[in-house]
C-alpha cells in the first residue's frame, strides 16, 4: 500500500506538472497499492481534472466543526460532496503551527467519519520525548484518546510520524511500527490489527525505500514533495520517484 501526500503543488503549473507525472506510464496493482494525492485544497480541482482514476484524492486537512457558520473552515460534508473520500488529520505542521489539540483532532476524525471519510491519522512522538525514551509512551498516548473516543478503526490509517533531531533507522521505524500493530491487537482486536494499514511518514530514499518495504509491519509511506523527485539513479525513463516506489512495492506484493 503506497500512500502520496504532494504538499509541492503551489500553482496550476505545479497541478498540471503532478498530472503529467502520474500519466507516465504509472503501473500499479489497485486491489494492492493505493496512490493518493493531497495537493492544497484551492487546486484540488486542477488536480483532480488531470489525474487518472487509479489516483486518488485527499484533503489535507478539515474542519473540526460541521456546517454553520464558521467563516474560513472547509467541514467534511463540503470535501465529501466534491468526491473526496480522504482526509489527513494530525500532520505535525497542523499540531505544532495550528495548536491542533488532541480535542480538536478528534472532533475532525469524528467529522470525516460520520461523512464516511476514511482517515491518515498522523500521530508520532517530538524530539525530546525520543531522546528520553519516551517515545512509546507519547504515541500510545494519542492512540488511547482515539481509542476512548470509539472511533472507527476500519476508517483508520496510522500515519507514524516522528518529529526528530536526527532521523530514524530502519530499525527503530519498524519497532515502533510494531508496537502501533500490538497495541491494536490488544485495544481493539486481533482481526483490525491484521488489516490496519501502517505507514510511514518520515525521510524516504532511494537508498533506503526498499528496505522500508521489506519490513513486516510497515504497509506504505506518507511522503512530500519528494515524491515527484526525478534524481534517483535508479529510475527508469520518463519515471519519477513515485514510479519507483511502485514498482518495489509490486516485487514486495
Amino acid at each position: 500500500f503506497f500512500f502520496q501526500a504532494e504538499d509541492g503543488i503551489r500553482d496550476v503549473e505545479r497541478s498540471r506538472g503532478l498530472g503529467d507525472v502520474y500519466k507516465r506510464q504509472l503501473s500499479y496493482n489497485e486491489s494492492t497499492i493505493e496512490v493518493i494525492t493531497a495537493p492544497p485544497l484551492v487546486h484540488i480541482p486542477s488536480t483532480k481534472a488531470l489525474l487518472t482514476s487509479k489516483v486518488l484524492l485527499a484533503a489535507q486537512n478539515i474542519s473540526a466543526y460541521p456546517k454553520g457558520a464558521f467563516t474560513g473552515e472547509v467541514n467534511a460534508e463540503s470535501v465529501k460532496d466534491f468526491g473526496i473520500d480522504w482526509v489527513i488529520i494530525g500532520h505535525s505542521e497542523r499540531r505544532t503551527l495550528f495548536q491542533d489539540t488532541d480535542d480538536k483532532l478528534g472532533l475532525k476524525v469524528d467529522e470525516a467519519i460520520k461523512q464516511g471519510m476514511n482517515v491518515i491519522l498522523c500521530i508520532g512522538e517530538k524530539p525530546e520525548e525520543r531522546e528520553s525514551g519516551k517515545a512509546w509512551q507519547s504515541v500510545e498516548k494519542q492512540l488511547l484518546f482515539f481509542l476512548d473516543r470509539k472511533v472507527d478503526w476500519k476508517k483508520i490509517v496510522i500515519a507514524y510520524e516522528p518529529i526528530t533531531k536526527v532521523t530514524l533507522t530502519i530499525e527503530q521505524v519498524e519497532e515502533m511500527a510494531e508496537q502501533i500493530r500490538k497495541w491494536v491487537q490488544e485495544k481493539v482486536t486481533p482481526e483490525q490489527a491484521e488489516i490496519t494499514r501502517i505507514i510511514y511518514a518520515g525521510p524516504v530514499t532511494e537508498g533506503n525505500c526498499k528496505l522500508f518495504m521489506m519490513q513486516k509491519n510497515i504497509d506504505g509511506f506518507l511522503l512530500g514533495e519528494e515524491a515527484l523527485s526525478v534524481s534517483y539513479t535508479h529510475l527508469r525513463a520518463h519515471e519519477t520517484s513515485l514510479h519507483l516506489v511502485c514498482r518495489l512495492l509490486l516485487e514486495k506484493k
